[in-house]
């Protein structure tokens, strides 16, 4: 129940909680993990969960009549890979032949996957199976 209840939260700024939320819930669950929430905003939500949505599958979004609000009952499954990122960064890369790349361009490439790298040392990053 984010921001857990009308009587013990004081978080006015919703709409960034919830995204702070799912942010979180991202790097928490495991691959095909879900998460369910009660959320005051359901449509609000699910404008955050549409701009994440390269991260999230939406299983469902229910309203529920209380007796004083009408929350929402939302539950997404983690996906495996944010498919959207990967394929844009995918062509960038394909494309950096072609074009003399800005050095900031350059750094936010091969620094996002030195960051990335750094949160799983000891593991193998993943192969592309893309031609």
């Amino acid at each position: 129940n984010v921001p857990w209840g009308v009587r013990i939260g004081n978080f006015v700024d919703l709409e960034a909680l919830y995204e702070v939320v799912l942010r979180v819930g991202w790097y928490v669950l495991k691959p095909g993990g879900r998460m369910v929430l009660l959320v005051l905003r359901g449509l609000q939500m699910m404008t955050i969960f549409r701009k994440l949505a390269g991260r999230w599958r939406s299983l469902s979004f229910q309203a529920v009549r209380t007796t004083n609000n009408l929350p929402c009952l939302v539950v997404v499954e983690k996906l495996p890979q944010d498919v959207a990122h990967d394929r844009l960064k995918r062509q960038l890369y394909d494309m950096a032949q072609y074009v003399n790349l800005a050095p900031e361009m350059y750094r936010a490439l091969h620094e996002e996957d030195a960051l990335h790298a750094g949160k799983s040392a000891g593991k193998a990053a993943p192969q592309d199976d893309r031609p």
